[in-house]
């Protein structure tokens, strides 16, 4: 960790160093981590793989939704129409 005043005064070293090792750097303002500095295309990659994940997620809830529903489609069929505290359907007798 570095402090901003250091970064202002040596900035082209820092983003050499930055360039060098792709890892970002992590700047104090009044003894407390505050703002991270990160190469544009490590930052980029990291909006990728966020945004992929995110689309990733999106489809497992799909499908996990989709899954519910034909549980609940196959429970009726069955006989099944009342709701359990589990959420599933129970056969009414």
């Amino acid at each position: 960790m570095q402090t901003l005043t250091d970064l202002k005064r040596n900035a082209k070293d820092y983003v050499e160093r930055i360039e060098a090792t792709k890892s970002p750097l992590v700047l104090r303002v009044n003894g407390k981590a505050e703002v991270v500095v990160l190469e544009a295309q490590a930052f980029q990659q990291m909006i990728d793989e966020l945004q992929r994940l995110e689309e990733e997620l999106q489809k497992l809830k799909l499908e996990a939704l989709r899954s519910q529903i034909d549980i609940g489609i196959k429970q009726l069929d069955s006989g099944h129409s009342k709701s359990s505290k589990s959420g599933l359907l129970t056969r009414v007798h």
